[in-house]
Formats: C-alpha cells, sequence, structure tokens
C-alpha cells in the first residue's frame, strides 16, 4: 500500500511573501488527488480557517483555487461577486 506524505499542520504564511501582491490574507493549498485543503494561512478569522477547514474545494470554476487547479496558471477575478461562474462561499452571505 503507497503511503502519501504526511498531512502538513497549518502554520503562517510569512508576511514577506505576501509584499508582491500587497495581499492582507492568505491562503495556500494542496490538492490530494481530489480536492484542495488548505495547508498554511495568513491573517484569517478563525470562522473562516474553520469554513475552509469543513469545505475542501473542488477543482472547477466555482472558486479562484478550483480555476487555478484546472487551469494550471495564475487567476485573477477582478470581482467575485459578478462574476456569475464564482460560487465557493456564495451560502454564507
Amino acid at each position: 500500500m503507497r503511503q502519501g506524505p504526511k498531512p502538513a499542520k497549518s502554520k503562517e504564511a510569512k508576511p514577506p511573501t505576501l509584499r508582491l501582491c500587497g495581499a492582507e490574507h492568505a491562503l495556500i493549498y494542496r490538492f490530494d488527488d481530489q480536492v484542495l485543503k488548505v495547508v498554511a494561512a495568513y491573517n484569517i478569522s478563525p470562522e473562516l480557517g474553520a469554513f475552509n477547514a469543513l469545505n475542501p474545494i473542488v477543482p472547477g470554476r466555482g472558486s479562484c483555487a478550483g480555476r487555478v487547479a484546472i487551469e494550471r496558471r495564475t487567476v485573477h477575478i477582478h470581482d467575485a461577486q459578478a462574476d456569475p461562474e464564482y460560487t465557493f462561499g456564495r451560502a454564507r452571505r
């Protein structure tokens, strides 16, 4: 039986890595051959952390991370609320 890598424990991303894009918050995902799971985060609320832990992302057009997974490139969504394909988290509003 093949054993994969041990799950990464969530840790704080270092602020200098966020300076390039001027981000106030950051999430880093790892793909496990089925879904994307958060493995590192910076400056997110406990509620968002809990939401992400319970809602891994399936690759697809409904989220930014999902688009990155299927397109295999950097993706910028100018206005997620105006994007008809973006559905991640809409149920929370």
